[in-house]
């Protein structure tokens, strides 16, 4: 199972949001300008006055203006911070997927959440999955987050992009509890819980 090394802060929504993956740009509370991590202004500016953003769509919705002398671009990738993403991917987590993950890449625990295709075992067809509905969605996020809690996971939202954080696990500080999420996962895997709700999605929520 997967214990993180750190949790960390962005502002997302107007709100301080735990995460699992290191934000790629630092803002300014007071002047509301965001910089690039390396920028001389952000190694110099105050605990207090700053925050940080996971990227560069977060940092202009919040109204933030990009910084003169660093000119920070939504291209910005630190290589150790890749590193960390890859690290948790790698992971035991539970993903809501936009699309089939491809071969090669960790499954983990995983089910879909929007549009795919299906092939069925009866027509030999593909079939539609209607995952677009907002309700369906807003099912499987909530289920997702269930069994994040449940069985202390993180969960991730994988889009064709980038992957979101959406539920941090709680950091384990004694071994009895350490030894407790261990165990309740080792058995969730043995149920297959995952397998029967995929197959209620492909069930139910075809065209």
């Amino acid at each position: 199972m997967y214990q993180p090394r750190k949790i960390y802060r962005v502002l997302k929504k107007g709100k301080q949001t735990a995460t699992l993956f290191p934000g790629n740009y630092a803002g300014n509370k007071i002047n509301k300008i965001f910089c690039r991590l390396d920028c001389e202004f952000n190694l110099h500016m105050d605990r207090d006055k700053r925050v940080f953003f996971a990227n560069w769509k977060e940092a202009t919705a919040a109204k933030y203006n990009a910084c003169k002398k660093c000119q920070p671009l939504s291209s910005d990738i630190y290589p150790e911070h890749e590193a960390i993403k890859a690290e948790v991917l790698a992971k035991l987590h539970i993903g809501l997927w936009e699309t089939p993950p491809t071969p090669g890449k960790p499954l983990g625990v995983w089910y879909v959440r929007l549009n795919w295709q299906d092939k069925s075992v009866k027509t030999g067809k593909f079939r539609r999955i209607r995952m677009g509905d907002s309700e369906i969605d807003k099912y499987a996020r909530r289920m997702a987050i269930e069994w994040g809690k449940e069985y202390n996971l993180p969960v991730l939202c994988h889009g064709s992009e980038d992957s979101e954080v959406i539920r941090v696990p709680i950091l384990r500080t004694n071994d009895t509890d350490f030894a407790r999420d261990k165990k309740k996962i080792r058995d969730f895997l043995k149920t297959k819980k995952v397998r029967c709700f995929r197959s209620m999605f492909l069930n139910h929520f075809v065209v």
